[in-house]
């Protein structure tokens, strides 16, 4: 599903070619009804210094709220939205450090994407375009200010994690 990997994407963009080391920091970044469906997007990012470690994505689709803006019940959307995430972790289970899972409840899907840039193959990830270099630079690294500065651009709030 095209919409679900607009929203991984954009929590994965834009790498540089210079690094500073530091301590890890863990921040979290919070949307809400991302590409107009009712969703709630949690992101939780570990950093050394500018470098992006780990990435995870939490995505919580409220069944409900789409099942009154499609029309249908909520067991045909719930279905209809698990076919869809299905299909497009099929693709996402065999990139390298990438680990996808899903939950569902009556009224929720729950999708989960975990990144671990040290096992990723960032240039896969560039290929699929699940994250971007500077021009056409092969990526080095995920920068966390790059990272930040296009989240917030898109409507999330980031703040720095306990």
């Amino acid at each position: 599903m095209k919409k679900l990997l607009v929203v991984l994407a954009m929590g994965m963009l834009l790498i540089t070619g210079c690094t500073s080391t530091g301590k890890e920091t863990v921040y979290e970044c919070k949307g809400a009804d991302m590409l107009g469906l009712p969703t709630k997007v949690t992101q939780t990012i570990t950093t050394n210094g500018d470098k992006v470690s780990t990435q995870k994505i939490v995505t919580v689709l409220d069944i409900k709220a789409l099942s009154d803006i499609a029309g249908l019940s909520t067991e045909e959307t719930s279905k209809l939205m698990l076919d869809q995430v299905k299909a497009v972790h099929k693709d996402l289970e065999k990139i390298a450090g990438l680990e996808v899972a899903i939950e569902t409840t009556d009224t929720s899907l729950t999708e989960i994407n975990i990144i671990d840039y040290a096992k990723a193959d960032l240039k896969k990830l560039q290929e699929l375009q699940l994250i971007e270099g500077q021009g056409d630079k092969e990526a080095k690294f995920v920068s966390w200010e790059a990272t930040k500065k296009t989240l917030e651009s898109n409507g999330f709030t980031c703040s720095e994690g306990k």
